[in-house]
């Protein structure tokens, strides 16, 4: 019986990891959702950067994420330099044009 239980628990366990929790923001060039938008999801707490010169760094001005998701906006790739924590939908951000990568929890 021990050995039937400890297969189910090592069964149990494998199948969580395989579901990571995947979380998602819609975010915007301007502000009050206009402009060019995208909409991505990553596993919870990945680090997602924008490519240097590309077109979302340093662009995004409104971001909204999943419900009961907060996102954190990076002014550094790899989710570095200064932050600034997004927890419901926000129209604009004062921040504005600043961000170089994210991350959602």
């Amino acid at each position: 019986m021990q050995l039937k239980l400890a297969t189910l628990a090592t069964v149990i366990t494998l199948a969580a990891s395989t579901y990571a929790n995947t979380v998602g923001t819609y975010y915007c060039t301007q502000a009050n959702f206009l402009g060019p938008c995208a909409y991505t999801s990553a596993e919870s707490g990945t680090c997602v950067t924008f490519s240097t010169g590309g077109f979302w760094n340093k662009a995004i001005a409104c971001m909204r994420p999943d419900t009961g998701v907060v996102c954190t906006l990076y002014s550094g790739v790899n989710c570095t330099g200064a932050s600034l924590a997004i927890k419901a939908q926000t129209m604009s951000i004062s921040w504005a044009d600043k961000a170089s990568s994210y991350s959602c929890t």
